[in-house]
């Protein structure tokens, strides 16, 4: 959308035109990048649409979304037309404020960052809040996400750029991989809803023991969990204190631990109490592989006595040669869209 001389991004769907009601309907919202990135930040130049009511209207940023069912995924800054502002965790307020004398006419710059349970809000530059997340469940790693009333707001000057203090991009197991070994009362559930990772999840009852095995500085364990649970831990052969495993919903961090050596671990987790549910496991560290982007060659114009034949034949001959990997290809559009920053293989040293 051209917005006074320059291309911005519109949201366009308003409370007249949006679709049926199917149960229930968000508010406009757009996700995008690699569900993989955990430590990173988003930041967007914004514009309001003026409004009738300016209580209503209202633009964000966010990250670490992974459950587009919920609408409001992950943890992102909702600003208002008329300078209120809050920090939300998925639709759980988190911090709060006004900005005074907030121009609602001019363009404004949002940024929420995350690196590790610290995240981060700023508005114009200015820090409005830092929500340190050590009381509830942790927030995974996601994609990023903006965020828009039913009003016809503007987003610029999208930016995505990777923390520099900490590791960007984590590795994702399933419950059902080799890494994850059960002992004792386990229920496998491999059609589950699409709200678990690959729709599968397992269930384990007093006393069964979940192993894993992984390479890096630390891991988190995923899974919906009543909040009824204790876990005695083994980490390495060293038996832990237990712990109490927060209330959580869907793709929900149930137990966590980080600032190991860099290196291959072994955690054994005991239910002491309750029932434990593992969707899915994080690993912090180690090596991540990543697309590489393939350079291609610019293809050179057939000369103008050449027949259709000879262009035909040479254009097979370079396509057979010149094969460019889907994956590849496709993540140098994705950088190349919102501006981010991505190495090819990042170890952690």
């Amino acid at each position: 959308m051209n917005k006074d001389g320059n291309n911005v991004l519109m949201q366009k769907i308003t409370a007249e035109t949006k679709a049926n009601e199917w149960g229930w309907t968000p508010d406009p919202t757009t996700n995008f990048g690699d569900d993989r990135w955990y430590n990173y930040s988003i930041s967007s130049d914004v514009m309001f649409e003026q409004a009738e009511d300016a209580s209503k209207n209202y633009v964000g940023v966010g990250l670490r979304y992974n459950l587009a069912c919920n609408a409001q995924s992950g943890y992102w800054l909702q600003l208002y037309e008329n300078g209120k502002w809050q920090l939300l965790a998925a639709n759980s307020g988190k911090a709060n404020g006004q900005i005074e004398g907030f121009d609602g006419t001019a363009v404004h710059k949002i940024t929420v960052s995350a690196e590790d349970n610290i995240i981060r809000a700023y508005v114009d530059g200015a820090l409005v809040t830092e929500f340190n997340c050590t009381s509830e469940p942790l927030l995974g790693a996601g994609r990023a996400a903006l965020f828009s009333s039913y009003n016809q707001n503007c987003f610029d000057n999208i930016e995505i750029n990777p923390s520099e203090n900490s590791d960007a991009y984590i590795t994702r197991f399933d419950n059902t991989d080799e890494c994850f070994k059960y002992e004792g009362t386990w229920e496998h559930n491999t059609m589950s809803s699409f709200k678990n990772y690959k729709r599968t999840i397992s269930k384990g009852e007093l006393d069964s023991v979940l192993t894993i095995e992984f390479d890096g500085t630390g891991v988190a364990i995923t899974g919906e969990t009543s909040g009824e649970t204790v876990l005695s831990p083994v980490i390495d052969g060293e038996e832990q204190k237990v712990c109490a495993v927060y209330k959580t919903g869907s793709r929900g961090i149930n137990y966590r631990v980080t600032g190991l050596e860099n290196g291959h671990h072994t955690i054994q987790l005991k239910v002491a109490m309750g029932s434990y549910s593992v969707d899915g496991m994080e690993v912090i560290g180690g090596e991540v592989p990543l697309p590489v982007a393939t350079e291609v060659a610019e293809e050179e114009a057939p000369a103008e006595n050449a027949s259709d034949e000879e262009v035909s034949a040479e254009t097979d001959s370079e396509k057979a040669g010149s094969a460019v990997p889907i994956a590849a290809g496709a993540a140098g559009v994705a950088v190349i869209a919102v501006g981010a920053v991505v190495v090819a293989k990042k170890k952690k040293k």
